[in-house]
């Protein structure tokens, strides 16, 4: 949020949701993303779709 970029990461299992991010975590499978894991860049109204990196490095290089 400090780079003006909200990080959604979806979980596998709905279950396995804190009920504050259910809501979150729906609007993302209702994108059509289902698969885990996931990363959701929202940035200026605009989503981008990228693939899951554990490496902040490359992740902050491919936006």
């Amino acid at each position: 949020r400090e780079l003006g970029i909200d990080v959604v990461f979806d979980l596998p299992d709905p279950k396995a949701e804190p009920p504050e991010l259910t809501a979150e975590f729906a609007a993302t499978r209702a994108l059509g993303i289902t698969s885990y894991p996931t990363v959701i860049l929202e940035r200026s109204g605009q989503r981008i779709t990228l693939p899951t990196s554990y490496d902040p490095e490359t992740l902050v290089g491919s936006i």
